[in-house]
């Protein structure tokens, strides 16, 4: 089992790693540096895996190259190890140990981890020096190659042993042959042919060896070293860039070294990049050998003659690329090819990893088909270094974009030898067999004895190995999962089936989510069952192909399948599994949306889509009429309604399944049929004029209800235009005046409407004697107006009174003073919301003139408009609730405008919030002003109709009160007394600092009382939206503000100031009754004689602000008689007081008790200066 966790498994065999040792001490390994493939390149459990295998098999290959064993346990560059080091020559750790910036240097070998590369200090060096490196196993224990002492070759050791620890690192994407991005490239330039063993050279002969490297585009080469090699002595040599034995340009370097054959010669280079990422040796090893001589088989082993090792650079061929126009592969070799069906561009390699598309010899991203020949496995990844989305194959593959790797986007391979594909494995007494298949059948590998920690190594697919056969030599571990890690177990002899034992108990194989091609890995046409884990249980669907490719007969699942059934069962080829998700938005309403039902429909079934079984659902459903069921899960997609009304309902619904609920549906209405609306209306029209009227029927259910008119004049005509909208027309004539009834009829094809208007025919539109009557900025159709004993009706059109200019039909005079202008709206036809009629105090007719109206509006309310100076965008000071009839008046003093209803025509009220200041001087024009906000003109009724220069506004500061803004606000406070109620508006910066800027109301108090507020020197208990209740006050005229207390509290709630001679205290109380004294709210003010007493308001904003106030008394205390003493005694909250009226006595008195060790209470006395009675 080759992953931890998993979703879904079909069943087989579980094994992922083997290891293969001898069964007996003495065991003698075969020669080579490479007994068994390398461990992955960041893998540390492979990397130690690998170096006990070494330990096991007692290798020297690595004796004196402590660097190359710990490269080759990580896959680096095992080839080029050779360099690194001389026998007895310690250079390149210590090199290495300083590229990586001595990390952890002098740490203690406790603390080193497991799977690290750790350095040691050489004889006689010191940290951070370094001289050997190892591979560390963890426990203070390593593994490395060592020639002197008890112990030789690989062997396992405390690290105390070696010497004292110079430092350790994990190796991660720094280390050299490691770093990400694109690495340096190089090759030989000279010279040509294959100078080897085979073709040795005459000795004394000079040589010149040329070697070119490029950075690739990384933007310049840091480091390029150069070596020559005489017989086993070499030494490096680092060329300084700007040295004139090379050229450099665009991030090339060409070196050339001469030098005379004495004896055999190896010569290979480093290059470093300016990522800091180095290449080792890109062109591997030219060996020179001389006539007559041999070359040591040590080196010999290592040399690659001009295989190429490395990216070309810019224009720069590769010549270790084995290009030929068609590739035929023998055993354990493969063949690559840049296009589909083994065609195109192609090299053969055989077994081994290549890393990079130099060391595989074809351009970067190009394989597109891959030919097998026998005994082998292939693995191809799309990154270098075998990283990234990576595919095993033993078969030929004619298509990669078939397969999960993908076509154009290989960049490395590794060929694994060992592996056949049917049958025929008979292991030696050395050797052990593994089968696919039980009882010896089927697929198998022959191993060695050796380590093959995952898939890869063991020749054979994941999770397949189902029958072994062992040698009498050896002994078998099998293991689970890779790196030997799960449930492992050992064994001597053969087995038939796996199954029978603890390692193999399950013939299964893991999956997780995505597309897959099952033989992949192994298992086309294997599968017979599909088994959930509890966790992913119908949280997880699987869609299962006979064909390859998600193509064929498929079959889902979301659980466990026990037997999959023909044509399934060993038919099934490729997979895609994926997680469920909540539920989506149900759809498909019925009734449908906007459906209208019968009137007479009392029940109605609601259902809709996007259920399934394992989902429940829920409603919501409620209606115009006040009708609202509530949700409630149950199974099903539908849901029966009763008892329902004709009106209009809306409703919609939510499902839930095992991951949860999904969102709610978009909202669906359906209606059960209502009577269609005709409003009542009336109009006026003057003799000689043509009006075209717009009726509309209003139909709740959303229906286009038929227009009829029946009672129709001579002088009118009617069409229905559709859509529930007809058009009545009128020409009447002089013989035509007076007043007609008219019944509109809607009908929407089972109910109908009716709705009355009331035609007057007037005589011919004339303007009235002292007036003006005219339209502003041409409306269409015109306005006209007619005054009959003090009753206007005013007709007029236009697109709105707003913005920058205006359209209406106004009625004026001419007012040159201050004054008033009134008039009660008695009827208004509505032919828009903001259709608006009403009184208008209007510098000119010019459209963007300064102005100021009240005004009604059909849909709005009453509405206070201003424009405040010429050509200025109008705005809204004030909206109310409102409806015809209404009084309206409105004032002007000076620059300052104010508005004001009443439902009687006496008593008054300011609008809130209505004062405003306008940029106005001298006449204005006071009228009557209708606008239709469309192209039908709107009829308005108006009586009562009074303009009144030098009239004032009404007196509405209540008797005995005063009432005025104090420190000259933008915008006018306002107050009104309704009962007992007061409701105060105020404008102003603040009650706060040097000078204060509110709305006031207030009674003078001569002396002593209980209720102050501001004014100069002040005393004030406030309420704040925002900062609860606070106590503020000012010393003297013009000293700067302060705060004496603040608490938590906000309205409703009773506020009670008192002053007792210069002494004044604040108290709150919930009922009037009981009052609680603020702490800290008493404050001494050199103040005497008079006070203003009553009610502030101030704004702090630029909009006004509104309070009320109700149980408002100023209430001046009495005196003490004369001859008479009066106290509280212990302090009592509220204060006592008391009057003496003809020899009856009120007092009032708080306090605790008179009981105890301490009275409090209120106390009225004379002395007595003997014994007497009272």
């Amino acid at each position: 089992m080759a992953t931890a966790s998993w979703r879904w498994r079909i069943g087989r065999a579980l094994v992922a790693s083997i290891y293969v040792v001898a069964a007996s001490v003495a065991f003698q390994a075969t020669g080579g540096l490479t007994p068994v493939a390398a461990a992955d390149s960041t893998g540390k459990s492979g990397a130690i895996a690998w170096a006990q295998q070494e330990k096991a098999i007692d290798d020297h290959d690595f004796d004196y190259y402590c660097l190359a064993f710990a490269e080759y346990a990580y896959n680096v560059s095992p080839k080029l190890s050779i360099n690194y080091t001389g026998k007895g020559n310690d250079h390149t750790a210590k090199e290495l140990f300083a590229f990586l910036g001595n990390p952890h240097a002098g740490d203690s070998s406790g603390n080193v981890p497991a799977g690290v590369l750790v350095f040691f200090v050489p004889n006689g060096g010191s940290v951070p020096d370094a001289g050997h490196v190892g591979i560390s196993v963890g426990g203070g224990q390593m593994i490395s190659p060592l020639t002197k002492g008890p112990f030789t070759g690989v062997v396992q050791t405390a690290m105390t042993y070696v010497a004292p620890i110079a430092g350790w690192w994990m190796p991660d994407s720094t280390w050299p042959g490691q770093a990400t991005g694109v690495k340096p490239g190089g090759w030989w330039i000279g010279p040509t042919g294959t100078w080897g063993p085979s073709n040795p050279r005459p000795n004394g002969e000079n040589i010149q060896l040329g070697f070119q490297a490029t950075d690739n585009g990384n933007g310049g080469l840091t480091r390029v070293d150069f070596t020559t090699s005489i017989d086993n002595g070499r030494t490096w040599n680092r060329l300084a860039l700007d040295a004139g034995t090379k050229t450099v340009s665009s991030g090339q370097v060409q070196y050339f070294s001469h030098f005379t054959l004495a004896a055999p010669t190896i010569v290979s280079a480093d290059v470093y990049a300016q990522n800091g990422s180095f290449h080792l040796a890109p062109q591997g090893f030219r060996m020179i050998c001389l006539q007559g001589g041999a070359c040591p088989s040590n080196q010999i082993s290592y040399w690659d003659g001009l295989y190429g090792y490395g990216a070309a650079g810019p224009g720069m061929p590769n010549p270790g690329s084995q290009t030929v126009a068609s590739c035929t592969v023998g055993s354990n070799q493969v063949a690559l090819f840049v296009d589909p069906n083994y065609s195109g561009q192609c090299v053969v390699r055989g077994i081994g990893s290549y890393p990079d598309p130099g060391a595989i010899g074809l351009p970067n991203d190009s394989i597109s088909s891959v030919k097998l020949g026998g005994g082998i496995n292939v693995q191809l990844c799309r990154d270098n270094d075998l990283s990234n989305t990576c595919e095993w194959t033993t078969l030929d593959i004619p298509d990669l974009a078939t397969h999960s790797v993908g076509a154009k986007q290989v960049s490395s391979v590794n060929v694994v030898g060992g592996y056949a594909q049917s049958g025929g494995c008979s292991p030696t007494a050395s050797q052990v067999a593994l089968f696919v298949a039980t009882n010896y059948g089927g697929q198998c590998v022959v191993k060695e004895i050796g380590s093959y920690p995952d898939p890869g190594a063991m020749g054979l697919p994941n999770d397949s190995t189902s029958s072994v056969q062992v040698g009498s030599n050896v002994k078998l571990q099998l293991c689970r999962d890779s790196g030997f890690s799960n449930t492992c177990e050992w064994i001597d002899q053969n087995v038939g089936d796996l199954g029978t034992h603890s390692v193999g108990s399950m013939s299964c194989h893991l999956f997780s989510d995505g597309t897959t091609n099952l033989s992949n890995s192994g298992w086309a046409n294997r599968a017979r069952s599909v088994l959930f884990s509890s966790a992913y249980d119908h949280h997880y669907h699987i869609v299962l192909w006979t064909g390859p490719n998600q193509t064929g007969a498929l079959y889902h699942a979301d659980s466990s399948v026990a037997d999959l059934g023909s044509p399934y069962a060993s038919g099934i080829q490729s997979i895609n599994i994926y997680p469920h998700t909540a539920p989506p938005s149900p759809n498909g309403p019925s009734p449908a949306m906007g459906a209208v039902l019968p009137s007479t429909t009392t029940s109605v079934s609601l259902s809709w889509n996007g259920a399934d079984p394992n989902q429940i659902n829920q409603a919501h459903v409620w209606g115009t009429n006040g009708y609202d069921l509530p949700p409630s899960w149950a199974t099903g997609a539908h849901l029966s309604l009763s008892g329902l009304t004709p009106g209009q309902y809306y409703w919609q619904t939510q499902s839930q399944n095992e991951m949860g609920a999904g969102p709610w549906s978009d909202i669906w209405s359906f209606s059960i049929n209502t009577v269609p609306h005709v409003q009542d209306g009336a109009v006026t029209v003057l003799t000689g004029d043509s009006v075209a009227l717009q009726v509309q029927a209003v139909d709740a259910d959303s229906q286009s209800p038929a227009l009829a008119v029946s009672g129709l004049p001579g002088f009118a005509s009617f069409v229905d235009t559709g859509n529930g909208i007809g058009m009545v027309t009128m020409t009447p004539q002089a013989g035509d005046v007076g007043t007609y009834s008219l019944s509109l009829i809607a009908n929407d094809g089972e109910l109908s409407g009716t709705g009355v208007l009331s035609i007057t025919v007037a005589p011919a539109n004339t303007c009235p004697s002292g007036w003006t009557c005219a339209d502003v900025n041409a409306p269409t159709p015109a306005g006209g107006q007619s005054l009959t004993n003090g009753v206007w009706s005013i007709q007029g059109a236009g697109g709105d009174i707003w913005g920058t200019a205006d359209q209406f039909h106004y009625v004026s005079q001419a007012m040159a003073t201050d004054g008033t202008v009134i008039a009660r709206v008695t009827s208004q036809t509505n032919t828009d919301g903001w259709t608006k009629a009403g009184i208008m105090l209007r510098q000119s007719t010019d459209p963007s003139a300064a102005y100021y109206a009240l005004e009604m509006t059909p849909g709005n309310g009453i509405v206070v408009q201003y424009r405040s100076s010429q050509g200025a965008s109008a705005a809204m000071s004030a909206q109310i609730a409102g409806s015809p009839p209404a009084y309206f008046l409105i004032a002007r003093v000076a620059g300052t405008f104010s508005a004001y209803t009443s439902s009687s025509g006496t008593a008054w009220t300011q609008v809130a919030g209505s004062t405003v200041n306008l940029s106005v001087s001298g006449s204005m024009l006071a009228g009557l002003a209708v606008t239709s906000h469309s192209g039908i003109l709107s009829t308005v009724g108006f009586d009562n109709v009074n303009i009144a220069p030098g009239a004032a506004p009404p007196n509405v500061c209540p008797t005995s009160w005063t009432c005025a803004d104090i420190g000259n606000p933008d915008l006018s406070g306002t107050q009104s007394l309704s009962g007992s109620t007061w409701t105060v508006q105020g404008y102003g910066s603040d009650i706060w600092g040097t000078a204060d800027q509110f709305h006031f109301a207030w009674q003078p108090m001569a002396g002593d009382g209980a209720l102050s507020t501001p004014n100069s020197a002040f005393y004030a208990l406030l309420t704040t939206p925002g900062n609860g209740i606070i106590v503020q006050y000012r010393t003297g005229a013009g000293a700067s503000a302060s705060m004496a207390a603040q608490v938590a509290g906000a309205p409703p709630t009773y506020l009670q100031v008192t002053r007792t001679g210069t002494s004044l205290k604040a108290y709150t109380s919930t009922n009037g009754v009981n009052w609680t004294l603020i702490s800290g709210s008493t404050v001494a003010l050199s103040i005497s004689g008079s006070m203003l007493a009553g009610l502030a308001v101030t704004s702090h904003a630029a909009s006004i602000s509104t309070a009320t106030f109700d149980s408002v008394a100023v209430t001046p205390a009495s005196g003490c008689p004369t001859g008479w003493s009066c106290s509280d005694i212990g302090n009592p909250t509220p204060v006592g007081t008391q009057s003496l009226s003809n020899g009856t006595w009120t007092i009032q008195g708080a306090g605790g008790d008179i009981w105890n060790t301490a009275d409090q209470f209120h106390y009225v006395w004379v002395t007595l200066p003997a014994n007497g009675s009272i």
